[in-house]
């Protein structure tokens, strides 16, 4: 499925992992606070201060989290769930045998040693003959189907200009890096990484049985194709425009764009059903392609398909393949000192393929019908201030008011988990191949995105699962997700006071809100078509007002490195719209209670701003910071909370006591601040 949705990949913590204890203190935590640090010069810090200088990396994390120790919790329950279904083998039912079968033989490493290679011999052998147009297409197809992207990806996607219908899309793949940056930039980092890239893919490919000398070939070829592909992608920030994404053409268009590939083959080969016409997301890209496929060598294609099957496979593969893996993208390019302990990533696996099959039973075990209604009571509160925010902008005429409360009125939100459930009876799976068991589960998700294609959107259908510790917005069905997992505390604790759930729950809920009606969400009409539903001069008011958020996150670094202000302009309006949303929702429900202060005498409005602190409080290795600087929409986590603050006039008001002024370090000049909802 080739998709544009808008989520939340947050950050935030806790150290209590050694001590095995999971557990939150009812409201904000006051054991993270650094009292010592002022809160009108680094509020990351005043929030998390304390956190941030005993915490310690777990052993196989880059970071760590609030999301991390929120999933650190969801993944033990997952645990629990896979082992009572192994246990139980033929005795339970067929979703259990086959959670309980795919389990059980990721966890059996001698199996795994022995098998060696041998499920992707089919595959291997198909890159071998790969040698003409016709068996070169063929080949892509099948590792396509497996969900490996040389080259391209394909699948279906809502039509940007009918949502109500599915269609048939394409879109750029086929880079092993982050982001394509990595590849571009020629910095003495940059090149080094490099370097090590391709000694890593020289490895693979030795551990894969190829000479030394075929290998560094071999490599030399992946290297160079994957640089010329990455000069072909479209930027990050380029593709929040769905209109920059959105060419829809014949596949007659297509074929002649890229006359050196067999798309008839390709087509054939994965089964796809017919249609006369897809979305070609990236025109440039796929004219890249073109050039490239009429200039590629044997040695080259096979090199480039083979790199791209074991670098994918490897994680599923015997111990020399794992830890080579882990050594680059584990070591190098995040830092990392350990992996994970085995089951933690098997786990992780089968929740991945499996994940509604596990969902079913974790939502039933786990989410108490009282936290959805606790939610829909902050979500309501929330949506009457945006409400109230959109009639009274000074700078928005009638007309997109009255669009903007138009869209509002079908905002559809989605709590917990789907009203039904995947069926994943299809696939084969035993316990003797773990490798196998993931192929077949991949190739029936393809096989199930394929059949969409020129059918109706089901409004029903969730792109998360329940144990999914995440939240997102779907412009396109005009939508707002939260899964089960995010509900949970510290984000969401229903034994809490409102300005501690207020300050962390209902500004992520209010960040994904204001999505539908930020820049990007601007594209997508109250029926998620494309379509600007905004006046042209109110439209160019609001982007006046993110470049502002550009220029301001644009000037902060991490190290060396400067954030990326195109990058992460859109989910920073979106931190700021989420807080103030959140914040005026508070104002809300403490008029059915008393005031209250705390016994370190934080006031209601002081902990909330508290509580939006310590859920990005975070700990990650330099390495783990740059790349997210590098490839990340999201700002790092210190500038998501200093950064955001600097803009918010109530702070000042509410820190007042502790000596915070328009004037302090935090805060931006008056005329500097972006103000949106």
């Amino acid at each position: 499925m080739i998709e544009a949705e808008l989520s939340i990949v947050g950050v935030a913590s806790a150290a209590r992992l050694e001590k095995g204890l999971h557990s939150f203190p009812h409201g904000i935590k006051h054991n993270f606070l650094d009292l010592n640090a002022k809160p009108g010069e680094d509020f990351f810090r005043f929030a998390n201060g304390a956190f941030i200088d005993s915490a310690q990396l777990p052993p196989g994390h880059a970071r760590w989290c609030m999301f991390d120790e929120v999933n650190e919790q969801a993944q033990t329950a997952i645990k629990a769930i896979m082992t009572e279904a192994a246990e139980l083998g033929e005795q339970g039912s067929i979703e259990q045998r086959q959670i309980g079968d795919f389990y059980l033989s990721g966890m059996n490493l001698e199996q795994i040693e022995a098998e060696g290679l041998t499920a992707l011999a089919p595959l291997l052998s198909m890159i071998n003959k790969s040698g003409t147009p016709r068996t070169f297409a063929r080949a892509l197809g099948h590792m396509h189907m497996v969900g490996m992207a040389p080259f391209f990806g394909f699948g279906s996607m809502q039509s940007f200009a009918d949502s109500k219908q599915q269609i048939a899309a394409t879109g750029q793949a086929g880079l092993s890096l982050p982001d394509r940056s990595y590849y571009l930039k020629k910095t003495k980092k940059n090149l080094e990484l490099m370097r090590q890239f391709e000694q890593h893919v020289v490895n693979m490919f030795v551990l894969m049985g190829e000479s030394k000398p075929r290998a560094m070939r071999f490599a030399a070829a992946v290297c160079r194709l994957e640089t010329t592909l990455a000069r072909a992608s479209m930027p990050q920030e380029d593709m929040r425009n769905p209109n920059n994404i959105n060419h829809v053409m014949t596949v007659d268009e297509l074929k002649a764009m890229v006359p050196h590939f067999d798309f008839d083959t390709y087509f054939q080969t994965i089964g796809a059903p017919a249609f006369s016409s897809l979305n070609v997301m990236q025109p440039k890209f796929f004219k890249a392609i073109s050039r490239v496929l009429s200039k590629l060598t044997k040695l080259e294609r096979i090199a480039y398909l083979k790199w791209h099957l074991i670098s994918t496979a490897a994680p599923k593969l015997g111990s020399a393949f794992v830890d080579e893996d882990f050594a680059f993208f584990g070591k190098i390019m995040q830092g990392k000192t350990s992996q994970l302990p085995r089951w933690k990533r098997v786990v992780a696996t089968v929740n991945g393929l499996l994940g509604e099959a596990v969902g079913k039973t974790y939502v039933a075990k786990h989410f108490p019908p009282y936290a959805k209604a606790r939610c829909l009571e902050m979500i309501g509160n929330l949506s009457q201030v945006l409400r109230q925010s959109i009639e009274n902008l000074s700078w928005m005429s009638a007309d997109t008011k009255a669009n903007a409360l138009k869209k509002m009125d079908t905002v559809r939100f989605k709590i917990g988990y789907p009203e039904t459930w995947l069926d994943y009876t299809e696939a084969s799976i035993n316990r003797s191949s773990y490798l196998s068991n993931a192929l077949s589960l991949t190739r029936l998700a393809f096989k199930r995105d394929l059949a969409k294609i020129g059918t109706p959107v089901d409004p029903n259908e969730w792109h998360m699962t329940p144990q999914t510790v995440n939240a997102y917005a779907d412009p396109q069905n005009n939508e707002l997700v939260f899964p089960a997992a995010i509900l949970q505390p510290p984000f969401f604790d229903p034994e809490a006071d409102d300005a501690a759930n207020y300050g962390a729950i209902l500004v992520i809920i209010g960040h994904e809100f204001t999505h539908l009606f930020d820049d990007a969400g601007a594209q997508y009409d109250e029926a998620g078509n494309v379509r600007l539903w905004w006046k042209e001069a109110d439209f160019a008011d609001f982007m006046q007002r993110i470049e502002l958020l550009r220029k301001q996150f644009g000037g902060y670094k991490v190290g060396t490195i400067s954030l990326k202000g195109d990058l992460v302009s859109g989910e920073a309006a979106a931190d700021l719209g989420g807080l103030s949303l959140a914040y005026r929702a508070l104002q809300i429900a403490m008029q059915k209670n008393e005031p209250y202060t705390d016994e370190l005498g934080f006031t209601d409005e002081q902990r909330f701003f508290i509580a939006f602190g310590q859920i990005w409080a975070l700990i990650c290795t330099p390495e783990f910071a740059e790349m997210q600087a590098v490839s990340d929409p999201h700002p790092p986590a210190q500038f998501r909370v200093n950064g955001t603050l600097a803009n918010f006039a109530p702070f000042v008001k509410a820190f007042a006591t502790m000596g915070v002024t328009d004037e302090s370090p935090i805060m931006l000049p008056v005329d500097k601040r972006c103000q949106l909802w």
